[in-house]
């Protein structure tokens, strides 16, 4: 084994101690500056009704996502079906939930439909997409709610918003123009040298303009669910806030969950905290907001978990090797 190898394999087991242990200390230092028993009596008293509406907005999210990855794949060449999609995704959501980072279940769904239809590079690359389109959707909406809205959030946020707007939009060029991302890979060769970035050079500007103008749209309807969960989520622990202000912060939140944390937690609440708290939210409220978010989220991972239990014969139809490509035997 060479000394690469054993340190890639060193930094693999240490990987789930880190972020469990990021996650432990910013929850420390959360109950340091909001006591436990001001959380626990906002989550006593929540509506249950609007957590309620938040746990089915969550499930459609995931609906509404399998729909835009079965547009990725479909444009690689695997016309995957969509209660296919849909059980891996939420299977995915439980490995999210349960494994010391956000991408868990991302690897999960790579390699189970990787496997099942023979393509694993075409998978990795929708996946990847799939994830990246949907984040990219959040920031027009933030930037439109600043537009209408100038002062609902302090320069900072302001400023912010604009720069992953702006590294959003480059990427979306670079897929559309295959000779700009040539250009890109000319000029820093780096970009190449990373797995990730090698992928996104490579195979996204293969699906052309149609499919990722579709998976946009798409993430445009799952973005609307999700502002409207943390909406509801809002309304449960009674804050009354305009609207406007989840459609700034709410993508803020969702890039904060790509740091090292344990599923997010800590690094969510604590986001949640430093948004909600600038607009007349209580820490507490704040904090309580995140909480039920992570909740949300485990209420996905029981419906992935029970599918994961689940015989999969009647969910995953033997695909049709001629439309995937693949040599009949």
């Amino acid at each position: 084994m060479t000394a690469s190898t054993r340190a890639t394999a060193l930094r693999k087991r240490l990987d789930g101690p880190l972020k469990l242990a990021i996650s432990l200390a910013l929850m420390a230092l959360l109950l340091r500056a909001v006591h436990w028993r001001e959380i626990f009596a906002v989550l006593t008293h929540i509506h249950a009704g609007w957590f309620a509406l938040a746990l089915l907005l969550f499930q459609l999210g995931v609906l509404v996502r399998a729909a835009r990855w079965q547009i990725l794949l479909r444009a690689g060449g695997v016309p995957a079906p969509l209660a296919l999609l849909v059980r891996w995704y939420f299977i995915g959501s439980l490995f999210n939930t349960v494994l010391p980072t956000g991408f868990g279940g991302d690897a999960v769904k790579t390699v189970a439909l990787g496997r099942y239809a023979g393509r694993p590079g075409v998978v990795l690359g929708s996946v990847l997409l799939d994830r990246f389109s949907g984040m990219a959707m959040q920031m027009p909406i933030g930037i439109m709610a600043l537009l209408l809205a100038p002062g609902a959030a302090s320069p900072t946020v302001g400023w912010l918003l604009g720069l992953l707007f702006g590294a959003c939009a480059l990427i979306v060029l670079l897929m559309a123009r295959r000779d700009w991302a040539l250009a890109l890979q000319r000029r820093f060769p780096a970009v190449a040298r990373v797995k990730a970035g090698q992928i996104l050079l490579d195979a996204i500007p293969t699906y052309g303009l149609r499919p990722l103008l579709a998976s946009f749209g798409v993430s445009l309807i799952f973005n609307a669910l999700l502002i409207g969960l943390n909406i509801c989520l809002g309304l449960a622990v009674g804050a009354a806030i305009p609207w406007r202000y989840y459609l700034i912060f709410v993508p803020l939140i969702s890039v904060s969950l790509v740091l090292p944390s344990f599923g997010g937690l800590g690094v969510r609440e604590f986001s949640y905290m430093a948004l909600f708290t600038q607009v007349g939210v209580t820490p507490a409220a704040a904090a309580a907001m995140g909480l039920l978010f992570y909740a949300v989220t485990m209420g996905g991972a029981l419906v992935g978990g029970i599918l994961y239990l689940t015989p999969a014969a009647w969910w995953e139809p033997a695909p049709d090797s001629r439309s995937l490509g693949v040599e009949q035997p």
